[in-house]
């Protein structure tokens, strides 16, 4: 047998030896390739729709089908987000998006949830801790709130049933995540890692922040006449 050391398992080994008189002997072994603590370091993840290729940047031309969709119930709608050791992406499922995580200690993927529904994955970090993203309880609009962990545990919280957040009207700034509602709604909320949830009433974020350093935001947003202007959230 021969083994891959760029490919993760075990392999099994068998060396034999003979003498010139012809007496032989064999000794086989087990060798287990273990994943590369490195790789995601020094590799690029991408999606064709279907399944998660690795780009080595050491070797742009080593380009290898990292996670086959064909092993599992999902095709990946969405290019992984790395986050504390393991990727994040989004996974078609039927009629339905689901976030699955690779973890790459295991090799395992793991389908996070299956009573909500994305409609694109564009997690933004929170609080340097934590990873952050819209959902939905159906596969219409998006009012409830994912929360990750950095060890992978999810924990999914309900904002309101009017909030109706776009894809990308939401942000981080100074420990919190900020949505904005579409739709009747034309409030912002706030969010922190615990899940607490604060209202910020007047205008509603729109394509997410536009400018923010340690002491101030500066908002895109949205009044209740519809006229788009500037908002300040201070520290």
């Amino acid at each position: 047998g021969s083994v891959d050391t760029l490919t993760v398992g075990t392999y099994t080994i068998t060396y034999t030896v003979q003498d010139a008189a012809g007496n032989s002997a064999s000794e086989t072994r087990t060798v287990n390739v273990d994943p590369d603590p490195n790789l995601l370091n020094k590799s690029i993840f991408y999606s064709d729709g279907f399944d998660i290729h690795r780009i080595n940047i050491l070797d742009p031309l080593d380009n290898e089908v990292f996670i086959d969709n064909a092993d599992y119930s999902f095709s990946a709608a969405t290019s992984p987000y790395y986050f504390e050791d393991n990727l994040y992406f989004a996974g078609r499922v039927g009629s339905r998006t689901r976030v699955f995580k690779y973890d790459l200690q295991n090799d395992t993927v793991t389908e996070l949830f299956n009573t909500h529904t994305i409609s694109s994955f564009h997690p933004k970090v929170l609080n340097g801790t934590h990873l952050v993203f819209p959902v939905s309880e159906t596969s219409g609009s998006l009012e409830d709130v994912a929360i990750i962990d950095s060890t992978g545990n999810l924990t999914i919280h309900q904002l309101d049933k009017n909030i109706n957040i776009g894809e990308f009207d939401f942000f981080t700034f100074n420990g919190l995540a900020y949505f904005g509602g579409l739709a009747t709604d034309f409030n912002t909320y706030s969010i922190d890692v615990s899940g607490n949830v604060n209202t910020i009433a007047g205008f509603s974020v729109r394509k997410g922040k536009a400018f923010e350093n340690q002491n101030f935001a500066l908002i895109h947003g949205r009044d209740t006449s519809f006229d788009f202007n500037l908002y300040k959230l201070d520290t």
